[in-house]
């Protein structure tokens, strides 16, 4: 046994050491990086919004786990822009400024802090950035926000139509027209893309997916189902994505279309031959900064409320730890997949899921999930920002699978390979 220092018994020693722990903690909270003034006025200067919420979007998606854990009243962490309200208005406006949001669960009134200060959340973090070929820090403002508009999401369930599941039906909205290649060098195809569950209704939770296609019919359907049915326009295919209790899900799937009647109910939504699509989150950022009108494209046989342009904003990224909750088939495990199970509420979660706040006084509806967001852009034509699968109507806000998710081949191949290219085309 090693002998203790001189003059010292073993419990004073073992005190000392604790106090020793315990300042060394507090200098890790308590001292300021010397150069955070300066990384505070280089965030403010810096003239390209683009870049500064590329920073906010990369702590959202680096530090979420580790700053939940930290802090007791927060749920999650995302990118955005900061909410002011100004004097007199209800509702908090958006300001240009860029910012990591931080969810809570609830905000502390003007003028009080927690208990325990070590639990106040940061006004900035800090992160080291290269920009113009040198490497400098940045502090990204925060902006705490209510939790209450991040949860409660639910998948909705002459673009709109009916597929005929083999138990029941589903009423969605087709996103575009798409051309693939599958795997193994087969002719390419064109197909349209709707969400899978619009096309694959009530998907089973614990033993897969049936193989069977399912029709398309177009809206309005008729009801009851012993009126004569419509012309059918479409079957489902197995080129889909996943509905997971667990991990990340992908809620996308096509369909073999009769491409007369889609190319007519696309006649009003042409794409950007320049950028038919948003390619990347950065390309995302462009739009969102050069105050690009963005619109929820509804079906004109929508059997609600027709054509519409639902007018969208307010977009926050990097949402992967907020689910939607979906309907979906449980046999139970082990069990055949059976279209008659009982129904279960399962929360779904999307590796990259954007939400919008909804700006017109129309907001989506049942039946809308599968419809196209669109940003206008300055020559009139249309860039696919992302595919609608869900809403929130109380709070007002929608959850859109973001377009370079879509087109990207490896969601399409996660559980056997099928596709090695697909993209948006105008018929």
């Amino acid at each position: 046994m090693p002998a203790l220092k001189e003059g010292l018994p073993k419990k004073r020693l073992v005190s000392a050491r604790v106090q020793a722990y315990r300042v060394m903690e507090g200098a890790s909270l308590d001292l300021q990086h010397p150069e955070l003034t300066a990384a505070i006025e280089r965030f403010k200067q810096h003239p390209d919004p683009v870049f500064l919420l590329g920073l906010a979007r990369e702590i959202a998606q680096t530090r979420r786990s580790e700053l939940t854990l930290a802090y007791r009243n927060l749920l999650t962490v995302a990118a955005g822009w900061r909410l002011k309200r100004a004097a007199g208005e209800q509702a908090p406006l958006l300001s240009p400024e860029p910012c990591v949001v931080l969810v809570v669960r609830k905000k502390w009134r003007s003028g009080t802090l927690p208990a325990d200060m070590r639990q106040h959340l940061p006004a900035h973090f800090l992160i080291g950035a290269e920009h113009e070929g040198a490497r400098r820090l940045y502090a990204v403002p925060t902006d705490v926000q209510a939790a209450e508009p991040f949860v409660g999401g639910q998948a909705f369930g002459a673009t709109a139509v009916v597929t005929k599941d083999p138990a029941r039906p589903a009423f969605g909205t087709v996103t575009c027209a798409v051309h693939l290649r599958p795997l193994g060098g087969a002719a390419p195809r064109l197909c349209m893309l709707s969400a899978m569950h619009v096309f694959t209704p009530f998907a089973e939770v614990r033993t897969g997916l049936g193989e069977a296609e399912a029709g398309v019919f177009q809206e309005p359907h008729p009801e009851p189902p012993t009126q004569p049915m419509k012309p059918q326009v479409g079957h489902t295919t197995a080129w889909r994505g996943r509905l997971l209790r667990s991990g990340f899900s992908f809620d996308a799937q096509l369909a073999e279309v009769d491409l007369d009647w889609l190319r007519r109910q696309l006649v009003d939504m042409p794409l950007s031959a320049q950028q038919p699509f948003v390619a990347s989150p950065e390309a995302l950022d462009q739009l969102n900064v050069s105050q690009a009108e963005f619109t929820l494209h509804a079906a004109d046989n929508h059997r609600n409320h027709g054509q519409v342009l639902i007018k969208l904003g307010g977009l926050k990224t990097e949402l992967s730890s907020v689910s939607l909750d979906y309907k979906m088939r449980d046999s139970g495990g082990g069990m055949p997949t059976s279209p008659t199970a009982p129904l279960v509420t399962v929360a779904v979660r999307h590796w990259e899921l954007l939400q919008f706040s909804v700006r017109s006084k129309t907001a989506p509806q049942p039946g809308d999930s599968g419809a196209a967001v669109l940003a206008r852009r300055s020559d009139n034509s249309l860039t696919l920002v992302g595919m609608f699968i869900g809403a929130n109507l109380e709070k007002r806000v929608v959850y859109v699978l973001p377009a370079w998710q879509l087109f990207d081949p490896a969601n399409w191949n996660r559980d056997s390979p099928l596709l090695t290219h697909i993209e948006p085309v105008n018929l």
